[in-house]
């Protein structure tokens, strides 16, 4: 009965009463498993759905001082994402932090470019160079991270840039080839200059 409650909430666009609902049931759950099934359902729902960034972080919380919660990965993700605009760092502590502890997670390679991507809108390029060495690791976005920490490294190392902008050549994507070109040329001529 609760759960067609829900729902017709949920289809009705009446996204906080469905929350409520969800919370109720995992504040009376009988087991844990289904008090964290529940406050998750209700995080998700809040986070995804609802518009309210505080009630949003409040559940995201809850949900992680819950011992053995599931869910710790994802739940940190969309916390880290609720407090970037006002707390960057922070923001991508968290994700870092989370990925370090599930290096498995589905998107943890996009994570790990968009830590990177961050990090250099700040202007920490060395947390943005380790963000895009962690990136490297996936094959997904191995290519996107070498272009990258050739650009990063371009002043610093050209040397390494070179290798950064060689690796790509294997790279089927034609974009990121022509990049690398580029940056090999630069690279060199970096390399040069220190002569």
């Amino acid at each position: 009965m609760i759960d067609h409650k829900i729902q017709q909430h949920i289809v009705q666009s009446q996204i906080h009463e469905a929350v409520s609902l969800l919370e109720w049931k995992s504040e009376y759950a009988f087991d844990k498993q289904n008090k964290n099934k529940n406050l998750w359902k209700a995080a998700q729902l809040s986070f995804l759905r609802e518009g309210d960034p505080v009630r949003s972080r409040q559940l995201l919380e809850k949900c992680l001082e819950q011992p053995f919660f599931e869910e710790t990965t994802q739940a940190r993700m969309y916390l880290g994402r609720l407090i970037l605009d006002q707390d960057p760092r922070k923001a991508l502590t968290i994700w870092k932090e989370a990925l370090q502890v599930d290096s498995r997670f589905p998107q943890a390679s996009n994570m790990w470019v968009q830590i990177a991507s961050e990090y250099e809108i700040l202007e920490d390029i060395d947390q943005a160079i380790y963000a895009w060495e962690e990136a490297r690791k996936y094959t997904d976005v191995q290519y996107t991270a070498h272009l990258a920490l050739g650009r990063l490294k371009i002043k610093r190392n050209p040397k390494e840039a070179l290798d950064h902008f060689q690796a790509v050549k294997k790279d089927t994507f034609m974009e990121h080839t022509r990049a690398a070109e580029l940056g090999k040329k630069l690279a060199q001529w970096e390399i040069e200059k220190e002569k």
